[in-house]
């Protein structure tokens, strides 16, 4: 006849275990006790059930009970196995609190420098490596900052987002209703640049070389559609409000079968009367 399972006086704390488990080792550690108290399992149905050894069961059972009754210290979590450790991780979050407190108003923050204070404060000797992991284990992380324009307008940009509500009402004011298609198009300069490039030379002399400044600079136009990629360009001597309607019309002809939003910059040439 087989031997009752232990550990029935430690069946509520494994129940709490089972409804706050967060990885499968607790999941499993659960289940390893409540499986032969609640349903009355063999060891070896258990660990069948829980795809373990019967060994490897029974290990899970007596530690767990051991934890239970205080015998054995719980596993800890891996930010605190550091053996080594010159602090403890709560005067670690204090001393970065008070040694990084510009990073949260957007100060800049260059960590060699505040590597003397960290140690006044830590009261030993730091390896730069050291305070870099320090800052890891408190969710530090190093990475480009996010950018605005100094000038830029925060209700534009809230209003940039609605930019599908915006197309759907003008949508409604083309006369015909055909598919729409968005684009965006901008404007670059190309030309040759007579640059000459350093060379080594004896003081005091300096060499001498041909050279004449020139300026013949094309300019092409572009339009790129989002939704399938599709670029569409011109070559134009000029940018102003006379080549401008060259581009718009060549790319209607392209599409003659939709209706276009086409989004530009603030350039003069783009808003001005003249334009067509």
């Amino acid at each position: 006849m087989a031997r009752p399972a232990s550990g029935a006086e430690h069946i509520e704390a494994a129940k709490e275990l089972l409804h706050a488990a967060k990885t499968a080792a607790e999941l499993r550690q659960a289940q390893a006790v409540l499986l032969p108290l609640e349903l009355g399992l063999s060891l070896e149905q258990t660990a069948r059930a829980i795809g373990r050894s019967v060994n490897a069961t029974c290990a899970i059972r007596t530690r767990f009970t051991k934890i239970a009754a205080g015998i054995l210290r719980p596993p800890q979590a891996k930010t605190a196995l550091r053996n080594h450790a010159l602090a403890d991780l709560d005067k670690e979050a204090q001393i970065l609190d008070e040694v990084l407190a510009d990073a949260q108003t957007g100060g800049l923050i260059v960590i060699p420098r505040l590597k003397p204070l960290i140690e006044t404060k830590m009261g030993k000797p730091m390896a730069l490596s050291t305070v870099y992991r320090m800052l890891a284990r408190h969710g530090w992380r190093k990475l480009a900052p996010d950018t605005h324009l100094p000038k830029g307008d925060p209700q534009r940009r809230e209003a940039w987002k609605k930019l599908p509500n915006v197309l759907a009402e003008m949508l409604a004011t083309f006369p015909v209703s055909r598919p729409l298609r968005l684009m965006y198009r901008d404007e670059a300069r190309f030309g040759c640049i007579s640059d000459t490039r350093y060379c080594w030379a004896k003081k005091p002399w300096r060499p001498l070389v041909k050279a004449m400044l020139i300026y013949p600079y094309p300019y092409a136009y572009a339009a790129v559609s989002p939704q399938d990629g599709q670029l569409d360009s011109l070559i134009l001597p000029e940018v102003n409000s006379r080549c401008m309607p060259f581009f718009l019309c060549e790319i209607a002809q392209r599409y003659p079968g939709e209706n276009i939003v086409m989004i530009v910059d603030g350039a003069g040439w783009h808003k001005s009367n003249a334009l067509q």
